[in-house]
């Protein structure tokens, strides 16, 4: 069995992460047709010729994703050494991000998984959930929140199988744990 282990994100790992992270969402975006569905400028980011400087699949997005500061907190998956994708969760105590969040109860001990992936091959193994678990597990929250596309199902299962539970917004699902319905 491989080992998988979760280790703090390095600006060592920005450049690895920055590719596992296009080739795991172009997968999905291909899949579930997103440029169809009126995510075409999240699909262009996926292409490292058309991502926008400030993006979320930008080589800057990963150097600053891939540095520790004060109330973020990125993690490198890897199995037997090999880096095959990254979770990264924020505080909820970090207003420009919790403010996405307005219609929940954001008061209180809060964080935000602001990202999760794993590359294609590693998808449907279990490995996403231990490192929600993981993550759940070193940074304690009373309650945790997330977005997603609304038009993959593929989250959907994966969050709910995870303990979270659909809530929504315009054009994303937004799935939380231990808030009050």
């Amino acid at each position: 069995m491989e080992k998988i282990t979760f280790r703090e994100t390095t600006p060592n790992d920005a450049d690895t992460l920055f590719n596992i992270k296009i080739l795991s969402y172009r997968h999905e975006y291909k899949e579930f047709n997103y440029a169809k569905n009126g995510y075409k400028d999240v699909v262009d980011d996926c292409d490292v010729n058309m991502a926008r400087e400030d993006g979320m699949f930008s080589r800057k997005w990963h150097e600053i994703f891939s540095s520790q500061y004060p109330g973020c907190w990125s993690l490198v998956i890897e199995i037997d050494n090999k880096i095959i994708g990254q979770i990264v969760a924020i505080s909820g105590e970090n207003k420009h991000i919790a403010d996405n969040y307005s219609s929940y109860d954001m008061t209180g001990n809060v964080n935000i998984i602001f990202c999760i992936y794993v590359l294609p091959e590693y998808k449907n193994k279990g490995i996403g959930k231990m490192a929600m678990e993981y993550m759940e597990q070193l940074h304690p929250a009373d309650k945790w929140i997330l977005d997603t596309p609304k038009i993959s199902p593929k989250n959907k299962h994966f969050y709910e199988k995870c303990g979270y539970t659909q809530g929504s917004s315009d054009s994303l699902n937004v799935y939380s744990k231990g808030f009050n319905k």
